[in-house]
């Protein structure tokens, strides 16, 4: 019996976090104290960032597509660009973009952007 009593006591170790967000995977599961088994409500609104690429380079075509400018490529893959006013001013004009692109929204975060000659 006391050997129960104990058990029940104890405290037991917090289930981690299984999502993928960087800054829960950093505090071991446990970002800003919580703790879950499933992709968790805090990280999904708590505006963590998620572990994603290094800052890559696409190469196109900046063009606007409906009311927003895209990006598209010599393969013809078409990218949302986050940064809709420094896209204005390429409207039309061959880009070379330095960026991370978020495959989830098709979203580029540009870093830079200049024309290619």
């Amino acid at each position: 019996m006391v050997r129960d009593a104990e058990a029940a006591t104890r405290p037991t170790a917090a289930p981690t976090c299984s999502c993928s967000r960087f800054q829960c995977r950093q505090a071991g599961g446990s970002y800003r104290g919580h703790a879950a088994t499933a992709a968790c409500a805090r990280c999904e609104g708590a505006g963590a960032r998620k572990a994603g690429p290094a800052a890559q380079t696409l190469n196109g075509t900046v063009i606007k597509l409906g009311n927003k400018y895209v990006l598209k490529t010599t393969d013809k893959q078409t990218y949302e660009l986050d940064d809709q006013d420094r896209a204005k001013e390429y409207e039309g004009k061959q880009v070379k973009i330095v960026g991370s692109l978020d495959r989830t929204t098709n979203t580029i975060h540009i870093t830079s952007i200049e024309l290619v000659s």
